[in-house]
């Protein structure tokens, strides 16, 4: 597992307050790092809440999408879906996202 190497690295550099990021698989990653690992190095992570905020903040703007692995956000557009579309969408999400972060 990659939270398995990442735990080995900070140990060995004996890293303390350290702020995970993942996206896609390196958010799940980041979760299978806490789990297996503990929280007595790290001072930031994704958290479930924000995720879950972003989400239904997009909801109501008509941006439906779920999250996995508790705080990985997942969009799955049809196939019918333009470009222009997901430009609009994209920037609806980095726009809710840095607000969540800047709260």
């Amino acid at each position: 597992h990659y939270a398995d190497d990442l735990a080995a690295v900070i140990e060995a550099l004996d890293l303390h307050d350290v702020v995970l990021v993942g996206h896609s698989t390196g958010g799940g990653e980041v979760t299978r790092y806490i789990g297996r690992h503990g929280t007595s190095r790290v001072s930031k992570a994704p958290a479930k809440a924000a995720a879950e905020a972003v989400m239904y903040r997009a909801l109501e703007k008509g941006l439906s999408f779920k999250t996995t692995f508790g705080n990985v956000l997942t969009l799955t557009p049809p196939l019918t879906t333009t470009e222009a579309e997901m430009m609009k969408a994209e920037r609806m999400l980095a726009e809710l996202k840095r607000r969540q972060l800047t709260k």
